[in-house]
């Protein structure tokens, strides 16, 4: 391995020069600097980010904490594209780390497993689902950190359901639909989203003097089977009083409404609108759907900032950064056919 002391030797520096060479010092004149940084280039010379670590007292380290249960900790490729560009700008790398429910449970085990992670702060990528406890240990370890998608009194950063909900609402409204259902694969307290989307549809509906009515698929989801949930979605959309436009939750109750409606002769847009929410444009039935865009890739971008200045001010209590949505992606809404 080449050291500081072997690129001394070549030069006939001393040590101590070349160290400060390397550490952009102004103490030493521009040509010897340049010297000394193309040897070390010439030479292959590598920092040792251990001794670094031990001299500042950081590891320019992320870690992004996750559950082994891939429902409790969902993390978006728009989420994770915004973090490494977070990263990026700071030269910081990340650390990925699943932790299993008994070790969140843990008082004992648990802060002997964060502190063996070499990094400054951390991500935590925990929906729901975790213990109280877990949530004290990670506020009580030495490195500060913050929430993503979840909603806490401080130090966490989520999207703005209740205004998205109210938007696409309104968007609907605006082009003449009385009849809006609201579709739902989850329970109102399964994830904050699942309330806020809701409410804030209801608020639009609500100041519009009309009806807001909700239909949620009951017991476990099969994920995998693409008609679960159909017959109940015909069953809602073949009434008499059927709605003209549907908000959906997300992309999995998107895709029932549409095959639903192709199986009782229904088009889309024409005969119902389908808004949802998702962190991209919905497009996996073949047919685009009007998408509510997640802002997942600024929500990253955002929370590595935030974790940065918690990092440099371990003192500081950052209040919960509420997202905006921004697009909207809109190919399967229009007047219901009573307005046309």
């Amino acid at each position: 391995m080449i050291s500081q002391t072997t690129i001394a030797r070549k030069l006939n520096l001393s040590q101590r020069t070349v160290s400060l060479c390397l550490a952009g010092s102004d103490r030493v004149a521009d040509q010897t600097r340049k010297r000394v940084l193309k040897a070390a280039a010439e030479l292959g010379y590598r920092p040792n980010r251990s001794a670094l670590s031990m001299r500042s007292g950081r590891f320019n380290g992320v870690a992004l904490l996750q559950s082994t249960n891939q429902q409790l900790s969902y993390l978006p490729g728009g989420l994770l594209a915004g973090i490494q560009q977070g990263l990026a700008e700071r030269k910081m790398h990340l650390v990925m780390a699943a932790l299993p429910l008994e070790t969140l449970e843990d008082e004992e085990t648990l802060p002997v497993v964060l502190s063996e992670w070499l990094v400054d702060g951390f991500l935590v990528n925990y929906a729901y689902g975790f213990s109280p406890k877990f949530a004290d240990i990670i506020e009580q370890n030495r490195s500060p950190s913050i929430w993503l998608n979840t909603k806490r009194p401080f130090a966490c950063i989520y999207p703005d359901d209740l205004g998205a909900g109210r938007k696409i609402t309104e968007h609907l409204l605006a082009l003449g639909h009385k009849r809006i259902d609201f579709f739902a694969h989850r329970t109102l307290d399964d994830h904050f989203s699942v309330a806020d989307r809701f409410n804030g549809y209801e608020q639009a509906m609500n100041l519009a003097g009309l009806q807001a009515r909700r239909h949620v698929i009951s017991g476990d989801v099969n994920w995998r089977d693409i008609r679960h949930g159909v017959d109940m979605v015909k069953k809602f959309l073949s009434g008499p009083d059927r709605p003209t436009a549907v908000v959906c939750y997300e992309e999995f109750e998107a895709v029932r409404i549409v095959i639903a409606s192709l199986e009782l002769g229904l088009s889309i847009p024409r005969d119902l609108s389908i808004a949802a929410f998702h962190e991209m444009e919905i497009c996996s039935s073949g047919f685009p759907i009007t998408t509510m865009a997640i802002p997942e890739f600024e929500m990253g971008q955002k929370a590595m900032e935030l974790l940065n200045a918690r990092i440099e001010d371990k003192s500081s209590a950052l209040p919960p950064i509420v997202m905006p949505y921004s697009k909207l992606f809109d190919h399967s809404t229009a007047p219901p056919p009573t307005a046309r």
